[in-house]
């Protein structure tokens, strides 16, 4: 019964933001040209370096510290994004402040036809790195990238990214995945991924973090999180589903 409910919460999760995220066609193509300098502004903030710094509370009684950093403007057209979450123990609300895992992911990007216009400009090559608590637990990853602009709501600005990287250095399979960013109004914005890690000889496995986020300055964000981790639902000891509380501030 339990699994049963847990996966309805997946399908009603996943559901709407695919309805989101594969809106009719038209909408992933600019119906109407914006003038040059609204252009080069959106350009413009695309491309500065981004430091921001967030702080949860989960739900399973532990809190977790992310910083993230992205830089796309380095030379060869190379970019790099990166984020270290700092995570206590699940189901120990006396401890939630003790920092005692961490997962961290860095990837270097650079699209593979920089100067051409487009669908083909979204096309990319990535490495990436991931690390977590306990030995062996690295792995390198390289693929391809696909991300492409749409408008919805107002032409609020959004994009889709997907990723596939058939190669991981652990030898233990592949993964494809999705990252996003909606926008729903000036303030209002979703964003986060979905994961599926195709695991040879074993049960795929799916991560899954959306977000709701709300502008409440210019440097600071309040956030609600949806939080899915079917590696940690295959351990007993463990919880996959959590909901996360959070600010975000950005430098």
């Amino acid at each position: 019964m339990f699994e049963n409910k847990k996966k309805r919460a997946k399908i009603l999760l996943i559901l709407p933001l695919l309805l989101i995220l594969f809106f009719p066609t038209a909408s992933f193509s600019s119906s109407k040209q914006t003038s040059k300098q609204t252009s080069k502004q959106k350009d413009t903030s695309q491309k500065k370096n981004v430091i921001e710094f967030s702080y949860y509370f989960d739900s399973r009684d532990y809190n977790t510290v992310n910083i993230l950093t992205l830089f796309p403007n380095l030379p060869l057209d190379l970019n790099i994004f990166g984020f270290v979450d700092f995570h206590g123990n699940q189901n120990e609300p006396e401890n939630r402040y003790d920092l005692t895992r961490y997962f961290m992911e860095y990837r270097l990007g650079r699209p593979l036809f920089p100067k051409s216009s487009g669908w083909i400009k979204g096309l990319g090559i990535e490495a990436e790195y991931n690390d977590f608590n306990g030995q062996r637990n690295h792995v390198s990853r390289f693929g391809v990238t696909y991300k492409h602009k749409f408008e919805l709501f107002n032409k609020t600005k959004s994009w889709l990214q997907w990723r596939y990287h058939p190669y991981e250095t652990d030898g233990s399979g592949s993964q494809a995945s999705l990252i996003y960013f909606i926008g729903l109004t000036d303030d209002l914005f979703i964003n986060g991924f979905a994961d599926i890690n195709f695991i040879e000889d074993g049960k795929d496995r799916w991560l899954l973090e959306p977000q709701l986020n709300y502008k409440l300055t210019d440097l600071i964000d309040a956030a609600i999180e949806f939080r899915y981790n079917e590696f940690e639902d295959a351990n007993s000891k463990l919880d996959g589903v959590g909901i996360a509380l959070g600010l975000k501030f950005k430098f």
